[in-house]
């Protein structure tokens, strides 16, 4: 059954869409999640908290696909910190299946397999109100809150905070060298590494990205600056709806279980027919969540109580999302 189970779960999405976790299977009904280090994001994101965001989202997986099976997941975590102890394999948490008898009421696991990340320009149709509502009751189940905003004024201000982050992190030698090696500039290097982030999803020119990246110095010619912005903003036409979550983002336990959150979120779009598309650089580059938190009027939550960690667009697209691709099964197991 974990096989089963984690054919699901390789699909759960992960910053840069570098697949940190693994599963190794103990017996039937034991199992322990692993992070490989070497996929982690030291510098973007050095305490780790998106990263532990992405375990919660794997257990996640795990457990819908459990709970369709008749069993319930029992999760403990180990608590260690990343990065703290070199090591090939870190253990993240231990997984115990539970048998119940019947299935559990949750969502259809397909769902994980249809979940997609749509960075294409939307269409400006508004989200109903019931899926906002559907939304928000989950969010609260969680103890956060789900907020919206509608105004054209305040989605324009989040696509230039995105834009400004992004390039605000590019300035930086040593985050730049790390997205780099997660940029996959063509299909043919997408189907080798089976990770990372392909040009194709990004909507954007490899050729461009490539140059971006490795020769960082064009952009200070104000015409390459100007025609990259052009169309990274060109991507995120068409936004009918922006939505942060605010709630205790403090430690490994709140990381992890606003991973559970966000996945279900998610699936609830997916449902929907709903696209998303997370602003993770806004949050995770100080500077600009400062400034995020400015211009919505959002309480700060000191010391990550009640704080704004997630930032997303939503709405409806008329193309295709791209499903990025994943590593093998076997991969996957250890």
């Amino acid at each position: 059954m974990w096989r089963e189970l984690a054919e699901y779960a390789r699909w759960a999405p992960s910053p840069h869409n570098t697949q940190p976790s693994r599963l190794r299977i103990v017996d039937d009904e034991r199992a322990e999640v692993l992070f490989v280090p070497e996929r982690g994001l030291p510098v973007g994101d050095p305490l780790g908290k998106f990263t532990q965001l992405t375990f919660g989202i794997f257990v996640e997986a795990l457990r819908i696909a459990a709970h369709a099976r008749g069993h319930e997941l029992e999760v403990t975590y180990a608590g260690e910190p990343l990065y703290a102890v070199r090591r090939p394999l870190q253990k993240v948490a231990e997984l115990r299946l539970i048998p119940r008898g019947e299935p559990i009421s949750d969502f259809d696991p397909q769902l994980l397999l249809r979940r997609r990340t749509d960075r294409h320009p939307y269409n400006d149709r508004p989200l109903p109100v019931d899926v906002i509502s559907e939304l928000e009751d989950e969010t609260r189940r969680y103890g956060h809150s789900f907020h919206v905003s509608t105004d054209a004024t305040a989605i324009q201000s989040v696509k230039e905070l995105n834009r400004d982050s992004l390039y605000h992190d590019l300035a930086h030698a040593a985050y730049r060298r790390e997205l780099g090696s997660w940029l996959r500039y063509s299909e043919e290097e997408a189907r080798r590494t089976r990770d990372g982030l392909s040009a194709r999803a990004l909507v954007l020119p490899g050729l461009l990205l490539k140059g971006v990246l490795r020769s960082h110095w064009l952009l200070e010619a104000p015409a390459i600056e100007q025609l990259t912005q052009w169309l990274y903003l060109r991507t995120m036409t068409g936004i009918s709806t922006v939505a942060w979550l605010k709630g205790d983002f403090v430690d490994a336990e709140d990381w992890t279980k606003g991973g559970d959150l966000m996945l279900r979120l998610w699936l609830i779009l997916t449902l929907h027919g709903v696209d998303w598309q997370p602003y993770g650089s806004i949050i995770t580059n100080d500077e600009s969540w400062r400034s995020m938190v400015g211009k919505f009027g959002m309480s700060e939550g000191g010391g990550g109580h009640d704080m704004v960690w997630l930032l997303v667009r939503m709405g409806y697209s008329d193309h295709e999302p791209v499903r990025s691709r994943r590593l093998a099964l076997s991969e996957i197991l250890r």
